[in-house]
């Protein structure tokens, strides 16, 4: 196998959180081409399009022009973004413009990397070149399954899996200087590790194997499911609840329909801190109401905000901990 085993988020090298905060410019940057997804994954609150209706979210795209608006806002910010990640609640590639998008943010030149989280079923051999072609620096591909029939037990889609792996094929062989991650889930490998890394192992960079976990607020994964959460997303050992939310310090999550929410697993979006359309993104990132959040996770109130109280990501999925540092975070924003 030529790929690397690793994770989609890697704990070595990260920047020292306690360091750097209060940060001028966001780390990281989520923001969703699409709130649309051809997937109703049996393990994903999207999935569920009752629910999904329920949270009164808009399922949407976004237009280019707003993109654009959003990326020239980008360029006010004093240092470049780490990282303009291309995806966050839904399916990036129903974005027809998406290798426009990637192209734009490249020419403002806004941040370091750009990359995408995709389930992979609507890659075809001329999407992926232009993906290469507009200078997407790393994909990240959801596999669900090892098979068409179970790829429709759990995403509810068809997939003619043969072609779904060969494209992927075309993808790695045509890449260029784009690094490439394969992952799948606990739930769908159902222990076949091996023949996962059979069929995806020499058409990747990276592999890697995650976990379902209860990270979700507001959202309760079935039992028929999983039962059992003994391992974070990435299979290791878990850590003790964490107190303050760190991602709200270093990253912004831009919803399709325009609204910045403080956290990317706020799928229902409750916590709204502007309007990426009308507002500037610096102002928003610099608001009262994005540091009166802060303030309030330093103060250890994290208990008695909505979608913060119930939210899993901080036990099961976060690479970082700056519990230990609050006061002295406190103090500096407070300053």
């Amino acid at each position: 196998m030529k790929a690397k085993i690793s994770s989609r988020i890697s704990r070595i090298d990260r920047t020292k959180l306690e360091e750097v905060i209060p940060l001028r410019t966001p780390l990281l940057v989520f923001l969703d081409p699409s709130s649309l997804c051809n997937f109703q994954c049996i393990f994903c609150p999207l999935g569920n399009r009752q629910k999904a209706k329920e949270s009164g979210r808009k399922r949407t795209f976004m237009s280019f022009e707003h993109y654009k608006k959003i990326i020239d806002d980008m360029t006010g910010f004093p240092d470049k973004i780490k990282t303009l990640r291309l995806y966050k609640d839904g399916e990036p590639l129903i974005n027809s413009r998406l290798p426009d998008m990637i192209r734009y943010a490249k020419e403002k030149n806004v941040a370091q990397n750009i990359d995408l989280t995709t389930n992979g079923s609507l890659l075809t051999y001329d999407l992926g070149e232009a993906l290469v072609n507009a200078g997407l620096d790393r994909i990240i591909i959801s596999v669900e399954a090892l098979s068409s029939k179970e790829y429709f037990e759990i995403s509810k889609y068809k997939v003619d899996f043969r072609q779904y792996v060969d494209n992927i094929r075309h993808l790695y062989e045509n890449k260029g200087s784009m690094t490439i991650l394969i992952k799948i889930t606990d739930v769908g490998v159902k222990g076949r590790d091996q023949e996962f890394y059979d069929i995806f192992g020499d058409i990747c960079d990276e592999i890697s194997i995650d976990q379902i976990t209860p990270v979700w607020p507001e959202y309760q994964i079935d039992e028929k499911i999983k039962t059992s959460f003994d391992k974070d997303v990435y299979g290791q050992a878990l850590i003790s609840s964490v107190e303050v939310c760190p991602y709200i310090f270093y990253s912004m999550s831009i919803n399709a329909n325009g609204t910045v929410s403080a956290c990317f697993v706020d799928w229902e979006q409750k916590i709204i801190l502007g309007d990426a359309f009308s507002d500037s993104i610096v102002d928003i990132w610099n608001s009262t109401k994005h540091k009166a959040l802060q303030l309030a996770h330093l103060e250890q109130k994290r208990s008695g905000l909505a979608v913060c109280e119930n939210c899993g990501q901080l036990q099961y999925g976060s690479p970082d901990n700056i519990d230990s540092y609050k006061e002295e975070l406190l103090s500096r924003l407070l300053s």
